[in-house]
């Protein structure tokens, strides 16, 4: 769907402001390891303005989009902001005008309903990420309806989505996730989630216990 002019107070909006706390996805960003990030449907910047901002003077942000009337309103507010960190780039295909293996980081934010082909599109981002590399995935909940966004049917439902991410060109997703507890909560919502900390915390002073035994065996018949 491209973006135009009338859409700009749609896309940042007090109430998309509110739903999609900027200062909850900041606090995910910091928590990553990334020194160059790809925004894949930019926009106007509602994701990128606050990246760009937030790291302003050590890391570099390239900002894609298809909409001329999006980036043209972007590009004047990264001049505004005076941030040089930002490269701004339409894409006019398929192909993401980036090179292999040069992104630490991709964000998709709220574009990943509008794809056509999706595991297509899933294999140009592994193209440009980096060996290692993170995405990041933020997009409407079909089972929330709350009067914003994508009509519900057009949205995709978890299930799909990790289906998808685990028939790419080398499956996306990880199970040995550097941070499991927080991606399980998410995945199995708040009720379930909750009792994760616990449970992990459990687990780990288990396979504590049982590498303390290992290794006084191990010492023992040295």
């Amino acid at each position: 769907m491209a973006i135009s002019a009338r859409d700009f107070a749609k896309l940042e909006s007090p109430e998309r402001k509110s739903l999609q706390n900027i200062d909850d996805f900041l606090g995910l960003v910091r928590s990553l390891r990334w020194r160059t990030c790809a925004d894949i449907g930019c926009g106007i910047g509602f994701y990128t303005l606050p990246i760009a901002e937030q790291w302003r003077n050590s890391r570099k942000i390239i900002a894609v989009d298809r909409s001329t009337p999006a980036l043209e309103e972007l590009d004047k507010r990264v001049d505004d902001l005076e941030l040089g960190n930002v490269k701004i780039l339409q894409t006019v295909s398929d192909r993401i005008p980036i090179e292999d293996a040069s992104m630490d980081l991709v964000n998709l934010g709220n574009v990943y309903h509008e794809v056509k082909g999706r595991l297509n599109f899933l294999k140009e981002i592994y193209r440009i990420l980096k060996p290692g590399g993170t995405l990041l995935i933020i997009d409407w909940d079909p089972e929330e309806d709350l009067g914003m966004g994508p009509p519900v049917q057009e949205r995709i439902p978890r299930d799909q989505l990790l289906q998808n991410l685990d028939k790419g060109p080398q499956p996306f997703l990880d199970w040995d996730l550097e941070f499991p507890v927080a991606f399980l909560r998410g995945l199995l919502g708040e009720e379930i989630g909750g009792k994760l900390d616990t449970l992990s915390v459990a687990a780990l002073e288990d396979v504590s216990q049982h590498l303390n035994l290992l290794w006084e065996q191990v010492s023992r018949e040295a």
